[in-house]
């Protein structure tokens, strides 16, 4: 790449400069962890959107912490460690005028030699991950600029000193995320039969319209968004959190076989993201012990005996078929009917004759 074209790529994107740190932590963006603990000042070519920067300490089996990011084109963001809240913190709240001198230095490229660079090789397959992620931030932007535009002019100073960092209702000192719950299973108050009820035990087709109604809003960009935030913390900053939100979102949509039918483009949304996910998993995720027999290999099993048998799904279960078998040597068989496991929580779920209250 040239001078001039690597010049136009810096201008064009994003930075971040790390102006303090504790010298025993490493610091890592989306997938990129360093592992130089000193004379590390931060990130430069950065991609605009959705990011997460991470930081852990080089003791063994310490935590990971986190801020959720929303850079704007071009924009620069300046931080400083907080010894009372160890976090980092947006130079620009604190010290505007020092915070506009660093933007001037970025600009005049003084930190050029200092930055790492993003990794442009991963930005095709972080976007992949973050699509939703950046359509609701986008969204709320739009809304956002409508209501400041009703405000006087005489505000406008103070939303540029607004704080850069997002928490999507996020707790920042203790970086946790507010999920939202999912129901597991949900019977309509119709389904008086002990039939009914099993039939909607087995299908949760009904349970995953009464959580997008009533738990997301109605919102699928929503839901989508949340899916893909639940693996990215899961994946990268080893939430156990993240992961149980993962989980129930994909033991629940794949146990649907009406919906499967009725909402096509939301399971098209569903399968493109859930097969960038498991594709960015390593090729021996199922093969580690404490990796065999998770929930992953029962949902998939379960979601592909559904979509096999709709001609309308056949590409999809082509793609998710020969990945599986391709990069982590699975070959699941559909011709035997496995018997269902009662203790297994991930099986279809037989309503008792109790549970009617008759």
């Amino acid at each position: 790449m040239s001078l001039e074209k690597i010049k136009e790529l810096y201008l064009n994107s994003c930075s971040i400069l790390i102006l303090s740190k504790p010298k025993d932590i490493r610091v890592g963006l989306d997938f990129q962890l360093q592992n130089l603990v000193e004379d590390f000042y931060g990130f430069q070519l950065v991609p605009k959107g959705f990011h997460i920067l991470y930081w852990e300490s080089i003791k063994n089996d310490s935590p990971r912490f986190f801020l959720i990011l929303e850079l704007k084109q071009c924009e620069n963001l300046i931080l400083s460690w907080d010894n009372k809240e160890e976090t980092f913190v947006d130079l620009n709240i604190f010290d505007y005028e020092q915070a506009e001198r660093y933007q001037n230095g970025i600009k005049r490229m003084d930190f050029i030699k200092k930055l790492t660079a993003y990794p442009q090789d991963l930005l095709e397959k972080w976007n992949s991950l973050t699509s939703f992620l950046n359509k609701i931030n986008k969204e709320e932007k739009k809304i956002k600029e409508i209501k400041e535009k009703e405000k006087e002019k005489e505000k406008e100073k103070k939303n540029k000193r607004k704080s850069k960092l997002i928490q999507l209702d996020s707790d920042q000192k203790n970086q946790t995320i507010n999920w939202t719950t999912v129901v597991p299973l949900k019977i309509p108050e119709s389904a008086k039969s002990l039939k009914l009820r099993t039939l909607h035990g087995m299908d949760r087709s009904y349970t995953l319209g009464w959580n997008l109604k009533h738990q997301f809003l109605e919102s699928n960009k929503h839901f989508f968004a949340e899916f893909q935030l639940s693996f990215l913390l899961f994946w990268i900053v080893h939430s156990v959190k993240a992961l149980e939100q993962w989980k129930s979102i994909i033991v629940l949509l794949t146990n649907c076989e009406k919906a499967l039918q009725t909402e096509k483009l939301f399971y098209q949304n569903f399968i493109k993201i859930f097969i960038n996910q498991i594709s960015y998993l390593p090729s021996d995720f199922f093969q580690d012990e404490l990796s065999q027999g998770n929930f992953l290999i029962h949902c998939l099993k379960s979601f592909l005996e559904i979509i096999s048998q709709e001609q309308n799904w056949l590409n999809e279960t082509t793609m998710i078929t020969k990945l599986l078998k391709k990069k982590f040597k699975l070959n699941f068989n559909f011709n035997q009917i496995d018997e269902i496991d009662e203790n297994d929580e991930y099986s279809p779920v037989i309503v008792q004759l109790e549970s009617l209250n008759l």
